[in-house]
């Protein structure tokens, strides 16, 4: 074999796999032989795939015009405008986790307005706010406004990457390596 000696030593160069004269690479992610794609984390499908926080709340829309949630406190009313390139508008909104508690629902132009009569909330928890039904490109959700039962303000920010990774360690010859880890949290052990 042209990649050793007589005496059987590698005199190539030997990739991340280990094999000698062999074409492994690590990827953007740190993944020998990776496509670069492990570490972006996975498509959110569903609010429980958002961050969870004891302050915070997230809301994400999905391409579909899903708008999926993640809550810290009850919701009595939530507002927020659609954005993206050619100005969309938002023809209905229906369905979800608002529906489901009884609130009601407007559109008009860009902005979704949902608020209850009855004192009528969503509970703390995550899944799918509503659906939109969008004119247009949606890139994201703007000028987010969510409210508890008392009209009193809920902190509440637009979420728009992948669903959190794995963290671990992603170093391949460590003896702690984790294969399903998609975030290196620096604690390999060699």
């Amino acid at each position: 074999d042209v990649n050793f000696d007589c005496d059987g030593n590698c005199i190539a160069d030997v990739d991340c796999s280990g094999e000698c004269g062999g074409s492994a690479e690590l990827d953007a992610c740190e993944i020998c032989g990776g496509d670069g794609t492990s570490c972006a984390g996975s498509p959110i499908t569903d609010g429980c795939d958002l961050p969870e926080t004891n302050n915070t709340g997230y809301i994400h829309l999905a391409d579909d015009g899903t708008v999926f949630y993640r809550t810290p406190t009850a919701i009595g009313g939530w507002q927020f405008n659609v954005e993206g390139p050619d100005s969309p508008t938002i023809s209905a909104a229906s369905g979800g986790d608002t529906q489901s508690a009884g609130l009601l629902v407007n559109t008009m132009g860009s902005m979704a307005l949902s608020f209850s009569l009855s004192g009528a909330t969503i509970p703390v928890g995550c899944g799918t706010l509503t659906t939109l039904t969008i004119d247009g490109t949606a890139t994201g959700l703007i000028d987010i406004i969510v409210s508890d039962a008392a009209a009193q303000p809920v902190y509440f920010e637009y979420y728009a990457g992948s669903a959190p990774g794995v963290s671990g360690c992603m170093d391949a010859i460590a003896c702690n390596y984790d294969s399903a880890a998609t975030d290196d949290d620096g604690s390999c052990i060699y």
